[in-house]
């Protein structure tokens, strides 16, 4: 389940992974367990690393890394200290000087190896072995320097796993024990990272930490936790003025970054459970919360600073002290959450001076409350608030004050605008109205745009079930099956297939083939040319002038349904035409000035028609534009995504691609096609069915839809090795009609006969069949009437087959 923010508007694959479930090309992938952490060895970029720090310190962008742990990775703590002294007292700061080795008022590091008034010998002699690579210190400093308050703090910073400046990460358990014991990871100025189906157990600091630098320093984003278990964290060495780290310092922390989403994770009894921002002046922003349990947690769950989030289907269970907690301008959007315990969502009053909280603003839809539900003023002096239970707006219109702080409004629906927030996370943009703006939010036709929104009653039965660490047993068993017969399908045949390593290059125009002209600026060939690189098609640029390139077609067609298909990669800076279909009105694919996405225009028509979907940088990047001639209409594909139908009707007899004036927007060509409309194929049958199963995830029995597909053909192919690739969509939609969901799947293993996940024989292998399925987990009998729409291309022989099914589950 890819909803949220994490994935809002980026479709490069957060991790290791790419969006369909695949690794990255060029991925590392690493098998770690407790025995080789310090020795397991990787080879990033031509260069080996040994143990399971120095492997992820030396990650590289290019090289996609994942991370898989396969039982518990252990490291040692400090003995347990306890304190004859209070908290806050210069007598507690003299005791723990003492025991740090030092005397005095003291600013500055002690490291962890130079302490030797503790030990680890429990945990040593207890079979425990250190982690290398790990981050330990202790820090003194003067707080309210040159006030009549002043005094000298300790605090620490033990067993944190450090990650700095590092793209395209995944650290995911395998199998149903693997975890983290006594340590914790911190990803700072990262991008890309995932970390899944680990449990989190007596972490000193932060479980998992994510921080960009500054205020001024926050374009670290796509950062995706999920199907994780955050047990309590332990502390035995609580160095912090107010001794409150006994615990661990949070479960999950975030600051100075954006585009967050925390999902399936199971909290069990923990106390400082999230925390996003660290002050109320910190900022961060587009953080998503959801299907999360948090069983009898004390507080912050979250609690959100200088910020903006969706809150949805979450089952809040026994919590002791504090739910939600809103501050320093943040807008809060809670959707279809069951709460039962104290004081579900709380909007803070009473901030320090640094930052007016006035137009802090909850908006709560959907929600339920359990008759264990209590309310009650809480907080600190410095930060106070109250709590709330009732769906509706809140909006903070006072401070320093317990008489009636905020407007409440409880007429509200999902369309409703909460007007009243202040907050500018990002520094520049206001997000009033975030949960209602499209371009701030995933939101489509009124509704929140996601995978699942279950409603609030269902949850206390629901989540326990599937959040947390999550191991899906291999057994299979079919109870039911559905076939569909369906000889709705389109066969294209290849007309154009560029392979650049014949092609030549011409510095004039011909009549087909590649050619470059120059606008403005040199026409040295050493500074402006196209290239053949790598088998690729390098349209290459470093001067003050334009490279324009051409590839003339030497066919032009003008009946039938043709297809041209252009994969290109490209870098996302700049905001320009990159590539042209040209007939006598042309169709121009570029970026927007957004810099982010895709868009298209047609002829010389200024409004461009964006494509709600990320551009990939330097990735691959696929646009497919499609004319219907007998119709007169066209339309274009960029990543999968579809635009809207227009009229067109011009043959086109060459692509045109261009830079701008600097070598940063230089860019590939991988391949250039076109296909056109044949014949259907005789003797060739296309069903598409469903077998409704049960699998076992942890001894509890659950549904799923096993999608099959088969062929069955008497021409077109000789053998299984003759299909190249299948793609499949589904799109979901419920028994009222409404859109559900979308699942593109690429198939990788194509079949002779259909099996069972027990090797039962369920059809014979046959010469002329081929079968390949899909298996989507988490089918509950509310789906019970819900359509799926499927549409397979299956590529064979120079061909391309496009078929369609529709099918209406019994669950």
């Amino acid at each position: 389940d890819r909803s949220g923010y994490a994935h809002f508007n980026y479709t490069d694959g957060v991790g290791a992974y790419n969006d369909e479930g695949t690794l990255k090309d060029n991925a590392i992938v690493v098998y770690v367990n407790d025995s080789n952490k310090n020795t397991v060895e990787a080879t990033i970029n031509g260069s080996k690393k040994t143990g399971l720090a120095n492997i992820i310190k030396a990650a590289d962008e290019n090289y996609p890394l994942d991370i898989r742990i396969t039982d518990v990775i252990k490291t040692v703590q400090w003995n347990k200290v306890t304190y004859s002294s209070a908290s806050k007292t210069t007598d507690l700061y003299n005791e723990q000087s003492t025991l740090l080795g030092k005397s005095g008022n003291f600013e500055g590091k002690v490291e962890a190896d130079d302490i030797t008034n503790n030990s680890y010998s429990n945990d040593l002699a207890n079979g425990i072995t250190k982690l290398n690579g790990l981050k330990s210190y202790a820090t003194s400093s003067i707080k309210d320097k040159g006030k009549d308050t002043q005094h000298y703090e300790w605090d620490s910073y033990w067993n944190m796993l450090d990650i700095e400046g590092k793209k395209h990460i995944t650290i995911e358990g395998i199998g149903d024990s693997a975890g983290i014991f006594q340590w914790g990871i911190t990803f700072k100025r990262c991008n890309s990272i995932e970390v899944k189906n680990l449990t989190f157990e007596d972490y000193t600091e932060d479980g998992i930490g994510i921080q960009g630098g500054s205020n001024s320093d926050m374009e670290y984003s796509n950062f995706w936790l999920h199907n994780l278990t955050f047990e309590q964290g332990v502390n035995n060495w609580d160095l912090s003025y107010e001794l409150d780290k006994s615990d661990g310092v949070g479960s999950t922390d975030f600051k100075y970054a954006h585009n967050l989403t925390i999902s399936y994770t199971k909290y069990n009894d923990t106390h400082k459970t999230s925390l996003f921002g660290s002050s109320n002046d910190a900022l961060q922003y587009n953080i998503t919360v959801h299907h999360n349990y948090y069983k009898a947690c004390k507080a912050r769950l979250p609690l959100v600073r200088q910020a903006k989030i969706h809150i949805y289907n979450n089952y809040f269970e026994g919590t002791t002290s504090t739910g939600i907690s809103v501050r320093a301008n943040s807008n809060a959007f809670i959707e279809n959450n069951y709460f039962d315990g104290k004081n579900p969502f709380m909007l803070a009053y009473k901030t320090s001076s640094s930052v007016d909280p006035i137009g802090t603003t909850i908006k709560a839809i959907g929600n339920a409350f359990s008759s264990n539900v209590t309310i009650s003023a809480i907080g600190k002096d410095t930060d106070q608030g109250l709590g709330l239970m009732a769906n509706g707006i809140y909006v903070l219109t006072k401070k320093d004050t317990t008489d009636n702080p905020y407007s409440y409004n409880s007429s509200v629906t999902r369309t409703t605008q909460s007007s009243g927030s202040v907050c500018t996370p990002d520094g520049t943009n206001s997000y009033v109205n975030f949960d209602t703006n499209s371009d701030f939010f995933y939101y489509e036709n009124n509704v929140s745009k996601v995978s699942l929104m279950n409603n609030a009653s269902t949850l206390p039965s629901l989540l326990p079930t599937i959040s947390g660490v999550i191991f899906n047993d291999t057994t299979y068993t079919i109870v039911q099956e559905q076939e569909a017969e369906d000889d709705n399908y389109v066969i294209y045949d290849s007309l154009l297939d560029v392979d650049f390593k014949n092609e030549t290059i011409s510095s004039s125009e011909v009549s087909k083939g590649l050619y470059y002209t120059y606008s403005n600026g040199t026409s040295s060939a050493t500074l402006n040319n196209l290239q053949i690189v790598d088998d690729r098609l390098y349209i290459y640029d470093n001067s003050t002038g334009t490279t324009d390139g051409y590839y003339v077609f030497e066919n032009n067609y003008n009946s039938g349904i043709i297809k041209y298909i252009v994969e290109f990669s490209a870098p996302s800076n700049g905001n320009w035409t990159m590539l042209t279909f040209e007939g006598s009105t042309q169709i121009g694919i570029g970026t927007n000035p957004d810099k982010k996405r895709l868009s298209y225009k047609v002829g010389n028509d200024d409004q461009v028609v964006l494509l709600n979907n990320a551009m990939k940088d330097n990735k691959k990047n696929k646009v497919i534009l499609t004319i219907d001639y007998d119709k007169n209409i066209a339309n274009v594909n960029i990543n999968g995504t579809q635009g809207s139908d227009f009229t067109y009707n011009s043959a086109i007899n060459k692509l045109h691609f261009k830079t701008a004036n600097s070598d940063t927007r230089s860019f590939y060509v991988d391949s250039i096609s076109v296909m056109k409309e044949g014949t259907q194929v005789s003797g060739l049958d296309i069903n598409t069915g469903y077998q409704m199963g049960q699998y076992s995830v942890q001894g509890t029995s659950y549904k799923a839809v096993r999608i099959i597909g088969k062929y069955e053909y008497s021409e077109l192919f000789d053998d299984i090795s003759d299909i190249n690739y299948i793609n499949i969509r589904f799109d979901i939609y419920d028994n009222s009609s409404n859109f559900f969901n979308s699942i593109t799947i690429k198939i990788s293993d194509i079949y002779p006969s259909l099996v069972d996940s027990n090797n039962n024989v369920l059809a014979p292998e046959k010469d002329n069949v081929r079968y390949f399925y899909a298996v989507i987990n988490g089918i509950t009998s509310s789906y019970n009437g819900y359509v799926i729409n499927g549409t397979t291309i299956i590529s064979a022989n120079n061909k391309i087959i496009e078929s369609s099914v529709s099918l209406t589950l019994e669950v």
